[in-house]
C-alpha cells in the first residue's frame, strides 16, 4: 500500500513538471533538480539543497565524477523534505491551495516588504514553543508555529 501511494505520488509530481512543459530526464544533475523544484513553485537553492544533505532530511545521491547523479526517486526524496517543511514559494498555484491563513499573510505581508512579527526578537525558542502547547485556539498556534518558524530561519 504504501508503494502504490509513493507511486502515485511520484506520479503527481511529474505530470505537475510536464505541465510546466518540461521533461524530466534522469539521471540528473542539481542544476536541473533546482530549476525543476523551482518550477515545482518550491523555495529551493544551492544553499538549501546543501543544508539539506547536511543535516540528512533525505540520502544523498550518489556521485559520478565527482558531481551528484540524481534519479528519479532521489529527486522524489528531496522534494519531499521540502514539502513536508512547507518551503512554498509565495502566491504559488500549486501550494497556496494547502498554506494555512498564517502562510498567506506571510506571503503578502513579505511581498509589501513588511515583517510578520515586529516583536519576534522579543520572545526565545522556548517560550514559543510553550505558547504552542498551551494555546487552545488553533489561530494562535499557528502564530507561534510561524513565529518559531522565523526564528529558526535566522539560525541557518
Amino acid at each position: 500500500m504504501i508503494t502504490d501511494e509513493i507511486q502515485r505520488h511520484r506520479q503527481r509530481v511529474l505530470q505537475h513538471l510536464e505541465s510546466c512543459s518540461v521533461s524530466a530526464d534522469f539521471p540528473a544533475n542539481d542544476e536541473q533538480v533546482l530549476q525543476w523544484l523551482a518550477l515545482l513553485e518550491y523555495r529551493v537553492n544551492l544553499e538549501t539543497l546543501h543544508r539539506y544533505l547536511s543535516a540528512k532530511y533525505f540520502q544523498a545521491p550518489v556521485m559520478q565524477g565527482g558531481r551528484r547523479s540524481w534519479t528519479v526517486e532521489d529527486f522524489i526524496n528531496f522534494q519531499v523534505a521540502l514539502e513536508i517543511r512547507r518551503m512554498w514559494k509565495p502566491f504559488s498555484r500549486f501550494h497556496d491551495p494547502k498554506k494555512t491563513a498564517m502562510e498567506l499573510r506571510r506571503d503578502h505581508t513579505e511581498a509589501n516588504g513588511d515583517q510578520l512579527f515586529d516583536d519576534l526578537n522579543q520572545h526565545s525558542i522556548e517560550d514559543l514553543i510553550r505558547y504552542c502547547v498551551e494555546a487552545d485556539e488553533k489561530h494562535v498556534r499557528e502564530s507561534c508555529g510561524m513565529a518559531l518558524r522565523l526564528k529558526l530561519e535566522e539560525l541557518d
